[in-house]
């Protein structure tokens, strides 16, 4: 049996989700023990990653990065999984599911999510 395939032209996916092309355009880093993770440092208008690759939180108008999130002080939440937590589509690091969780608890919610390799 023949497999249908679809090849989908970039610039008509680009069109239709604009923010897909920063996410193409990041490569995931090999780290010993843990395999591939998100790139350290990683800047754009659309997502940003701190020193260990770990995406900016917002939480109450400030972004946390890994260092903050573990000074910070009251209960607190690792989010984790693999693209959806790391918010991949997401138009802004304001539109992570940890950054919403951290509008409406008082638990502080941390995006510890990895693009899928």
């Amino acid at each position: 049996m023949k497999m249908a395939t679809r090849t989908v032209d970039p610039g008509r996916r680009y069109k239709l989700i604009p923010q897909a092309r920063v996410y193409d355009e990041m490569r995931l880093r090999w780290v010993p023990h843990l395999m591939y993770t998100n790139p350290a440092n990683y800047q754009s208008d659309i997502c940003n990653t701190d020193e260990h690759g770990f995406r900016w939180t917002h939480n109450n108008g400030e972004i946390l990065d890994f260092q903050k999130f573990q000074e910070s002080y009251g209960p607190k939440a690792l989010l984790c999984g693999a693209s959806t937590v790391f918010g991949v589509g997401a138009t802004s690091d304001a539109s992570t599911m940890s950054s919403v969780l951290n509008r409406d608890s008082d638990m502080t919610w941390f995006n510890f999510g990895s693009m899928g390799h």
